[in-house]
């Protein structure tokens, strides 16, 4: 089937998948917007940033093409059209909310714990939308399950690992770091995995089959 008549045939698909990396970007612009620290790949990506002096959302694209070239040599089945609209549109998106200045900076703790809730529903139900669109997981995310498959340990702890490696090295480089990145790695699993539920019982989208796109079910990437 050719590339068109995927796109017609799951266009629904690829339209939850741009909502999801929409609400994405907001999260991740909140959490910068909150300066309590932001969720590991943004303190890494920040961290680059400030090393190399380019704007974040450059050094996302960077960081998110070069996990690209290694999942496609270890997890090439995680690949598919959402893997590179993702990697286009994350990075851009955050740094167009940031400079619309449409985020209010808060002045008081109040404020920013506001900001910060609403930045982890946001960022949450982002990344459920997007992989509920299953037409193609984050390259760092499909680096993440080639890792459970191979090793057969649990999500959960493989991210919480890579999340400290890249709290490190981005908080080295010189990252954001604070409260907000500690509480992202304990509650965002819990309420991706709850957001997906919710979605999943909607049956609003057709399931691309394996020959049409890189296959990789959401149930996988969720421990139950």
């Amino acid at each position: 089937m050719k590339a068109k008549e995927i796109i017609k045939k799951y266009y629904r698909n690829i339209i939850v998948l741009i909502v999801g990396i929409i609400f994405m970007s907001l999260g991740g612009a909140m959490l910068v917007t909150a300066k309590y620290g932001s969720d590991a790949l943004m303190v890494f990506n920040q961290g680059v940033a400030t090393f190399f002096k380019i704007k974040v959302g450059v050094s996302i694209m960077i960081s998110n093409l070069v996990a690209l070239i290694i999942i496609f040599f270890v997890n090439r089945k995680s690949i598919g059209l959402g893997t590179f609209i993702m990697a286009l549109l994350l990075g851009p998106l955050i740094d167009l909310i940031l400079q619309l200045g449409i985020l209010p900076a808060p002045n008081s703790f109040w404020g920013s714990a506001l900001i910060l809730a609403l930045a982890f529903l946001s960022g949450t139900f982002g990344i459920a939308l997007y992989m509920y669109a299953n037409v193609g997981l984050s390259p760092f995310e499909g680096i993440l399950i080639a890792i459970k498959e191979k090793t057969n340990w649990r999500f959960a702890y493989i991210k919480i690992v890579n999340d400290a490696i890249f709290f490190t090295v981005g908080w080295l480089l010189g990252g954001v770091f604070g409260i907000a990145s500690v509480i992202t790695v304990l509650i965002y699993g819990p309420l991706i995995d709850f957001f997906i539920k919710i979605l999943t019982k909607t049956n609003l989208l057709k399931s691309p089959k394996p020959e049409e796109k890189a296959n990789l079910e959401v149930e996988k990437a969720i421990d139950k």
